[in-house]
C-alpha cells in the first residue's frame, strides 16, 4: 500500500508539477532559440546597413570626385592655359589653338553658349609640332589633367627634311558645367 501511495504521489507530482514545468521549459527554450535567430538576423542586418551606408558614402565621394573633373564654363580660359603648358611640358610645341585665348575671352564676355543641358562640350582644335614619342606620352598623360577630355580626331604628317618631327592636328572636346 505504501508503494501504491508512493507511485500515486509520484504520478500526481509528475502530472501536476513536473510535466507542466518540462513543457514550459521546452517552450521557453524554443522561444530563446527563435529570439537568438532573430538577434542574429538583426545583427546581420545592422552589419549590412552599416556596409550599405559606407558604400553610399563612398559613392557620393566618387560622384564628387567625378563632378570635380567638370570645371565651370567660365574657366575655359584657364583650361586653355593649362592645355598650353601641358603641351609645352610634354615637349610638344603648340602652334595654333582654336578657339584662341582672344576668342575665349570674347566668348566669356558674351556668355559662351555651348550645346548641352548640364554638361557642355567645347571643341578645341590644336595644331601641334613635335616628335611622335613626345606626342604619345602627352596622350597617355591627358588623363592626369584636372578636367575631362575626349580626343575626337588626330591627323599627323611628317615634316619634310625634319624626319622625327611631325605636324599634328588634334581635335578634342573639353567638358564643362554651367
Amino acid at each position: 500500500m505504501v508503494a501504491g501511495i508512493m507511485i500515486a504521489v509520484i504520478g500526481i507530482w509528475y502530472a501536476v508539477l513536473y510535466r507542466p514545468v518540462i513543457a514550459r521549459t521546452a517552450t521557453i527554450r524554443e522561444d530563446m532559440k527563435a529570439n537568438e535567430d532573430s538577434i542574429t538576423a538583426i545583427v546581420r542586418y545592422k552589419e549590412m546597413e552599416s556596409a550599405l551606408k559606407n558604400r553610399i558614402k563612398q559613392l557620393y565621394e566618387e560622384i564628387d570626385a567625378w563632378d570635380s573633373r567638370f570645371p565651370p564654363r567660365s574657366s575655359l580660359i584657364n583650361i586653355a592655359k593649362q592645355i598650353m603648358s601641358f603641351c609645352q611640358a610634354n615637349g610638344i610645341k603648340l602652334e595654333e589653338m582654336q578657339p584662341s585665348l582672344f576668342e575665349l575671352y570674347a566668348l566669356e564676355r558674351a556668355g559662351n553658349t555651348v550645346a548641352g543641358k548640364y554638361i557642355f562640350k567645347q571643341l578645341f582644335t590644336l595644331r601641334l609640332r613635335g616628335q611622335y614619342r613626345n606626342f604619345g606620352r602627352m596622350l597617355e598623360r591627358m588623363q592626369s589633367l584636372p578636367f575631362k577630355i575626349t580626343v575626337s580626331d588626330i591627323k599627323m604628317s611628317v615634316i619634310e627634311g625634319s624626319r622625327p618631327d611631325l605636324n599634328i592636328d588634334l581635335e578634342m572636346f573639353i567638358y564643362v558645367h554651367r
